[in-house]
């Protein structure tokens, strides 16, 4: 089954009433990849051996403090041996990214086991155009790899391996590819449907 760990109606609301409004830098790059279209079909045929938590922590750029919050709330809960963390962010440009290594000064390297499926999935015709990055910053995805759970990150990047108009003027709604956001969010169902298949 699915559960979500954030006031999903409040979120959706705050994201609608921002298209409303001028401001800079509103981040929608990053609520696309927090909102990434609750997949029909996921829905309809939940993966096989999970229970699938829909997690929105929140202040990621005060150094992921809201997923250092959830995790502190909820560590005891969670069996390391079973329980993994997919984090999906910046999603709505560019090619799908799986990451694994990441981390603002000291790299930290994310499971292998997930890294493999990735690689798996990428060398596949699911999501041809995938590949493995490195990333010189850190996301909520590294929270729980240091907290002792298997962890990755899956984000997009376009041909410089950048993340288009993120926190820049033109991250706006128009600017988001939902071809792109298609991409990330089959890679993403795809990989979890396999932890379910190969890990658990």
């Amino acid at each position: 089954g699915f559960e979500w760990q954030s006031n999903y109606e409040d979120l959706k609301k705050h994201i609608e009433k921002e298209d409303t409004r001028e401001r800079s830098a509103p981040s929608y790059i990053d609520q696309v990849a927090k909102t990434i279209k609750e997949r029909q079909g996921t829905y309809a045929h939940p993966p096989d051996n999970l229970d699938v938590w829909v997690v929105f922590p929140g202040a990621e750029e005060g150094l992921m403090l809201g997923m250092r919050e959830w995790l502190r709330a909820h560590r005891r809960d969670l069996d390391p041996r079973r329980t993994f963390f997919v984090n999906v962010d910046t999603v709505g440009n560019g090619e799908v990214r799986f990451i694994t290594r990441e981390g603002f000064v000291v790299l930290s390297r994310h499971d292998r086991r997930l890294v493999e499926i990735s690689q798996a999935i990428a060398d596949s015709e699911e999501a041809p155009a995938a590949q493995p990055h490195v990333l010189r910053l850190g996301t909520d995805g590294v929270i729980p790899l240091t907290r002792g759970f298997p962890s990755i990150t899956v984000c997009s990047l376009d041909e410089n391996d950048r993340a288009p108009n993120r926190h820049r003027h033109s991250d706006t709604p128009d600017h988001v590819e939902p071809a792109a956001v298609d991409r990330a969010t089959n890679f993403v169902e795809e990989l979890v449907r396999r932890i379910g298949r190969e890990l658990v």
